[in-house]
C-alpha cells in the first residue's frame, strides 16, 4: 500500500520488539510517505485492505461531526473560573439503568493545589505557602 514492501521483512521492523526499538527511524522513513496523500485518500486505500484505521480529528471536526451532532452529544458546561461556559462532547455510550455524573470542566491550573498538598499530602497552609511563594507549586489564583 506505501510503496515500501522491503520494510516487512527488514529485521528492524518486522516485530514488534525491534520496532518499538527503532520507532524513529521507522517514523523517519513513514512521515514522508504518508505526507504524500490526504488523510481522506490514506483511509480510502486501507480500509478495502482491512487496516484498522481511522481519523483523528481536530476539535472542530469533532464538533461538527454528523454522528455527534445527530446523538445530541455536545453541550456545554460551566467553565473552571465561573466565567461563561465551555463546549463538550459527552461520551459516545449511554446507560440505561446507571445514572452518570454531570460533566465539569477541567480545574484551573493550581485549583487544587492545597487541597493536594493539605488534605493528602499533609502539608499545613504555612507549607504550601512557603511552597507557592518560592514558585515551586502552582497556588489558584
Amino acid at each position: 500500500m506505501i510503496g515500501r514492501p522491503d520494510l516487512a521483512d527488514n529485521p528492524d521492523f518486522a516485530t514488534m520488539p525491534p520496532r518499538t526499538a527503532n520507532k524513529d527511524k521507522l517514523k523517519d522513513i513513514l512521515a514522508p510517505i504518508f505526507k504524500t496523500k490526504t488523510r481522506t485518500e490514506w483511509l480510502a486505500l486501507m480500509q478495502p485492505l482491512g487496516v484498522p484505521a481511522g481519523a483523528v480529528r481536530s476539535l472542530d471536526e469533532v464538533f461538527a461531526a454528523p454522528e455527534v451532532l445527530e446523538r445530541n452529544r455536545v453541550s456545554q458546561i460551566p467553565a473552571a473560573s465561573g466565567d461563561g461556559v465551555v463546549p463538550n462532547i459527552a461520551p459516545p455510550f449511554l446507560f440505561g439503568a446507571t445514572p452518570t455524573a454531570d460533566p465539569v470542566a477541567a480545574p484551573l491550573l493550581g485549583q487544587h493545589t492545597a487541597e493536594v498538598l493539605g488534605e493528602l499530602l499533609g502539608y499545613n497552609a504555612e507549607r504550601i505557602s512557603q511552597l507557592t511563594q518560592a514558585g515551586i507549586v502552582q497556588g489558584s489564583n
